[in-house]
């Protein structure tokens, strides 16, 4: 997938050190989003320090044992390197429910998204400082 994996090589061109990152919020699985998460090389944490906020729904829907069988067969091939990545990272996943608030912002919903493949979200910045 074009441009997937680049996060890491992206947030040091901005001149951020990726050490100093404290908290990724996943909105959804697909290989653009999460891909990336983890060295290449031998699979760590490319952001140590990190925690990750994901949907319990968006969580579950990709640890799923049938979640292949759900997805549309162009699409089958995510199920493996979502678990995989999502299993790498299991011990600092914070989920996160609707209009939950999180870093000034909160999870604005829970839908069905990306061609009914999951449970994407999205966030609404709050400007009440």
């Amino acid at each position: 997938m074009l441009g997937a994996g680049k996060l890491a090589a992206n947030i040091e061109a901005a001149g951020i050190d990726r050490h100093s990152i404290s908290k990724i919020f996943l909105t959804h699985a697909h290989p653009d989003h999460l891909w990336g998460l983890l060295d290449d090389f031998d699979d760590t944490p490319m952001f140590p320090k990190a925690s990750y906020l994901i949907t319990a729904a968006e969580l579950d829907f990709w640890l799923a044992p049938d979640v292949p069988s759900r997805l549309p067969k162009d699409r089958q091939n995510f199920a493996a390197g979502a678990r995989g990545n999502l299993e790498s990272i299991k011990d600092k996943p914070m989920t996160i429910a609707p209009r939950q608030e999180i870093a000034k912002a909160r999870a604005r919903s829970t839908r069905p998204g990306m061609r009914r493949t999951t449970y994407a979200s999205s966030f609404l910045q709050d400007d009440r400082a």
